[in-house]
Parts: structure tokens; C-alpha cells; sequence
């Protein structure tokens, strides 16, 4: 069963954040200032949708090999598949990935930590594309590295929460989750973006086991987190505050259900980057809990909204984010 999107969006947005020509917390650079300048290219040509000029270029490059080296290549083509997953072209990314892996294994040392982020963004990948076990094996390999920085600890633990929400091992999952957190926390960098986004899995996995109380705590803390964080977008408060209006619902607190939603919906409506398949799910959330609330005008309104956006005939039932988290194994029919 497929991890939970949410969550596995989240997750892979840290492992793509640090460039891969960087090693994070201002470690030194693995490679050249040549190779940032390649690499650099490749980012502009994948951004501007000539994903194929990028590939004919790092090609050429492996064919070439001078400037630049293997390794910059591999590092290159890491950046390139989390680009491409992040467009929603996921059998691309997935094999741009395990061709950079392919060759960082064959230009780094087995063990060294600049292979964490790579492999990581295979693993989301995988587990994005339902492949479970092929995503395990990876998993498997990335926690064989042994890790001295907290921030990749955090990675891997996160990772590994996203590999056991999909098998249905929540409580092994929340263990993992708090464990990045931790690290996070060591490494200094509790008040970020990553923190939130691992804070608001844990309370994403607790709301879906039915421990609201302790969803709420998490949440809470998430969006403390994500109000102050300097490398926080508003986009990220969105999706928190969706998740939390959604808790709310469950609760049938209507009230508060849609004071986060239509905060969410504000928020999303001010940033140009998010696209209809992110604003869908909390139009019709937003929609549901007006429903119930009896603001059936302001519901037709929105419904409007959803319509205008296409797949969606106003007859649906509500989505949940939550509900893309599967069933634990108890609990499935």
C-alpha cells in the first residue's frame, strides 16, 4: 500500500532542499566551483521544462569526463530527479535517480554521508510510486551509511517513518518521527522548515490513529514552528492549517474546522505557485465543513470554485487528508 503523500511530499521537500553539490550545515563543498557552475546549468535547462537538452548535456559530459568529473555528474543528475519529481514526472525522476546513484556508488566511498540525499530521494520516489520493496531495499542501503551529522540522521529516520507508514507499523513510525525531530533539535535546527514539516507528519500519523489530543499538541507545535521559521513559506502554514481543519472536523468542531480552512484557503490564494491539484483537496475540505455548518450559500460558493477546476461534481464525499495514510494492519478488512 502507498505511503502517505502527504507526508512523503513533505519528506522528500527536505531531502531536495540542501543541493547536492553542498553538503548541509556549511560543511565544505565536495566539488569544484566548475561543478556548481555545471550543475547550475542542468538546474535551468530541467527548470525551464528542456529536461532532454539537460540529459544530452550530462551525456556528452559522461562521455567527455573532463571538465567536469563522474561525481559531479552524479551529483548533477540527483538535483535533476528531484526537479523532475517535484513536476509530477515520476517515472523520470525515478530513473535519473537511480542513474545518479549508480554512479556516486562507483565515485564516492560506500560509506560516505554525501550519498544520504541521493539515496533519499530514491527512496521517496519509490514509495511515491507504490514500490514498496523496491523502496525497502534502497532504505536499507541509506541506514547501512553511518551517519555522524544529526540533519541527515533526521533524513533517514524520517525516511524510514515514511517506508513503515506504508507497511502499516504507525507505532514504529511515530518512534521515527520524533527521532527526527530530536535531531533536528541537536543539530540546531529546530525552528525550521524540516522541523515543521516532520511535526506535521507525527500529528498527521496521530490524527489517523484517533489520538486527537496528542495531534493537536503536535500540530500546534508545528505551526508554532512554521510562524517563525525564516526558511518557511506561507505555502507550508496552508497545508498545516488544512491538516488542522481537517482534525477539527473529525472533532465536529465546525467553528474552528473552518476558521483554519478558510485561513488555509487565504493563504493559498495569495501564493501563485500553488497549483489545482493542491487547492482541490482544501476547496472541497473547506467546502464539506461549510456544509455542515449550515453556510450552504458560502458552500455553493465554493463548490463554484471546484467546478471551475474540473473533477469534482459537488457529490463527493469529503477529503480527508488523513485518509491517505493506510489502514494499520489490524485494522484492514
Amino acid at each position: 500500500m502507498r505511503a502517505s503523500l502527504v507526508c512523503l511530499n513533505l519528506i522528500a521537500a527536505v531531502a531536495n532542499a540542501q543541493t547536492a553539490t553542498q553538503l548541509p550545515s556549511g560543511r565544505s563543498r565536495i566539488v569544484s566551483d566548475a561543478c556548481a557552475a555545471f550543475d547550475q546549468q542542468v538546474d535551468v535547462l530541467v527548470a525551464s521544462g528542456r529536461s532532454q537538452e539537460a540529459e544530452q548535456m550530462l551525456s556528452q559530459a559522461l562521455l567527455q569526463g573532463d571538465p567536469p568529473d563522474r561525481r559531479c555528474i552524479g551529483l548533477a543528475l540527483s538535483n535533476m530527479s528531484a526537479m523532475l519529481r517535484a513536476s509530477g514526472r515520476l517515472a523520470d525522476a525515478e530513473r535519473t535517480a537511480a542513474r545518479a546513484v549508480h554512479i556516486l556508488e562507483e565515485t564516492l566511498p560506500p560509506e560516505g554521508p554525501a550519498l544520504v540525499r541521493p539515496l533519499g530521494i530514491l527512496v521517496s520516489i519509490r514509495l511515491e510510486l507504490g514500490r514498496l520493496n523496491q523502496a525497502r531495499q534502497v532504505l536499507k542501503r541509506l541506514q547501512s551509511i553511518p551517519v555522524s551529522q544529526p540533519e541527515d540522521r533526521a533524513l533517514v529516520s524520517a525516511l524510514a517513518a515514511s517506508v513503515q507508514v506504508a507497511e502499516g507499523r504507525w507505532a514504529e513510525a511515530d518512534s521515527q518521527y520524533i527521532a527526527a525531530v530530536e535531531d533536528l533539535r541537536r543539530a540546531g535546527r529546530g525552528n525550521t522548515a524540516d522541523a515543521g514539516a516532520f511535526l506535521t507528519c507525527l500529528g498527521l500519523l496521530r490524527l489517523k490513529a484517533g489520538r486527537w489530543n496528542e495531534a493537536h499538541l503536535v500540530l500546534d507545535e508545528a505551526l508554532s514552528v512554521l510562524e517563525h521559521a525564516p526558511d518557511a513559506v506561507a505555502w507550508d502554514r496552508a497545508k498545516l492549517l488544512n491538516t488542522r481543519g481537517v482534525l477539527w472536523a473529525r472533532q465536529r468542531d465546525w467553528g474552528k474546522a473552518e476558521q483554519d480552512l478558510a485561513h488555509a484557503l487565504a493563504i493559498a490564494d495569495s501564493e501563485p505557485r500553488a497549483d489545482s491539484s493542491e487547492v482541490r483537496p482544501l476547496l472541497v475540505a473547506y467546502r464539506d465543513v461549510l456544509r455542515k455548518d449550515h453556510r450552504r450559500s458560502d458552500a455553493r460558493a465554493i463548490q463554484n470554485r471546484i467546478t471551475a477546476l474540473g473533477g469534482d461534481s459537488g457529490t463527493a464525499g469529503p477529503v480527508d487528508v488523513a485518509e491517505l495514510l493506510p489502514q494499520p494492519r489490524s485494522q484492514r478488512k
